[in-house]
């Protein structure tokens, strides 16, 4: 009779066991599915969300069973009630201890995962609206169509999306049913822009320096007055992480960029080089801070409008002859035979990738970027860029892509 009995236990314990099996395959290999096509329906969420919950419970409960089953099926001598009484309540507090912890866990981690899958649903358009690149293919704003006639002004506004995405935040609600709230969640960022034919235009993974410039000629006109006359880039990329320092012939503007100082105290570079179309591949670089221009300004009454008051614009400045170039690196002896040209860069802006190595699908990458690079994301020529059919493709199996880091 207590043979059998124990076989009992055992079976309902299996059941239990497979059941938990059957809730966890529908939830990783379906489910998952479900939310990521019908991410909008919260009944679905919901109905994803229980399947992983039973799961959980019906695993615990079985466990429970099969323990009680192997403690009955055990042959000892009988305790005495108190004892009895007292393990079996021992075992039903620790049993229903785990399942609480086991429940919280997965709850706690599927509230994080939801909130770092709805930050990340929403990225590209925070992206896009940080660029104003929405402005461009809007019939409604006055920029429809402006990156035909201005490309690069166009892709200075990528750039200019890219630089001020390189890393997020995700801040959790402060509505007090939640179990976490207020807490910030680091993100780990890449923002990558492609043509219409799938060609990588431009990617967070390079470091790149962008501005608008100055053609010689209208610096000596003094036409620094107006902004946007041409823009431009520069990849400076070249010896970043380099062992010593001499070998990055960056480094003072990752110095500048790091205390975050760069764009309001890098008053302007003076570059020499060739440009391949927006490019601009430097040969010799000279810069001017803030400090350097007013010390320069106050030493003189030619720009003094009043006590403590002055009105100049850089390249006046320049013209008395006062002005102390800093160098940051010459390598013009590499460029002869070149046709170089001298333009001046003001107050540009760059970003510095600060990117983690990972390992996905059973292989590593360098970095968030790199790993997107090498996704193999669809494109179609000529689809409008909002259309849905490109967002959809745009995050493709997201809930894949989430990387936590430690987990």
């Amino acid at each position: 009779m207590e043979r059998k009995r124990v076989k009992g236990y055992l079976v309902v314990a299996a059941l239990l066991l497979l059941w938990a099996a059957a809730d966890f395959y529908h939830h990783f290999f379906i489910g998952v599915d479900l939310t990521a096509n019908y991410q909008d329906l919260s009944s679905v969420q919901l109905l994803v969300g229980n399947t992983l919950f039973q799961g959980i419970i019906k695993t615990a409960l079985g466990l429970v069973v099969f323990a009680v089953g192997w403690f009955r099926g055990k042959e000892k001598p009988r305790p005495r009630s108190l004892t009895a009484a007292t393990a079996w309540t021992a075992l039903a507090v620790l049993g229903c201890w785990l399942a609480s912890m086991a429940c919280l866990t997965v709850v706690t981690a599927q509230e994080i995962y939801d909130k770092l899958y709805e930050a990340s649903y929403d990225f590209p358009d925070y992206v896009s609206r940080t660029g104003l690149l929405d402005e461009f293919y809007d019939q409604s704003f006055s920029r429809y169509g402006y990156h035909h006639e201005r490309p690069d002004f166009w892709e200075n506004q990528l750039l200019e999306a890219i630089a001020h995405n390189t890393d997020a935040q995700c801040r959790s609600d402060e509505e007090r049913s939640k179990l976490i709230r207020d807490v910030d969640y680091p993100m780990e960022t890449a923002v990558l822009f492609y043509d219409g034919e799938g060609n990588l235009l431009h990617s967070s993974g390079e470091d790149i320096l962008y501005f608008s410039y100055f053609t010689q000629e209208e610096w000596d006109a003094g036409r620094d007055t107006a902004s946007g006359l041409h823009y431009g880039w520069m990849d400076i990329s070249d010896g970043k992480g380099a062992a010593d320092p001499e070998e990055d012939p960056w480094g003072p503007l990752r110095q500048f960029y790091t205390g975050g100082r760069l764009y309001w105290n890098m008053s302007a570079l003076r570059v020499s080089g060739t440009f391949d179309g927006t490019e601009l591949i430097p040969a010799a670089v000279y810069y001017v801070t803030d400090e350097q221009i007013r010390q320069v300004v106050e030493s003189t009454d030619q720009f003094s409008t009043g006590p403590n008051s002055y009105a100049y614009i850089i390249s006046d400045v320049d013209r008395t002859g006062l002005l102390d170039w800093q160098l940051l690196f010459d390598n013009s002896g590499t460029h002869q035979g070149e046709e170089l040209v001298t333009v001046y860069l003001d107050r540009p802006d760059m970003w510095d990738y600060q990117g983690t190595p990972l390992k996905y699908d059973g292989k590593e990458y360098a970095s968030l970027s790199a790993l997107t690079e090498d996704l193999d994301f669809p494109s179609w020529a000529g689809m409008s860029l909002y259309s849905s059919e490109l967002r959809e493709a745009g995050i493709f199996q997201l809930d894949e892509l989430l990387v936590f880091a430690g987990w």
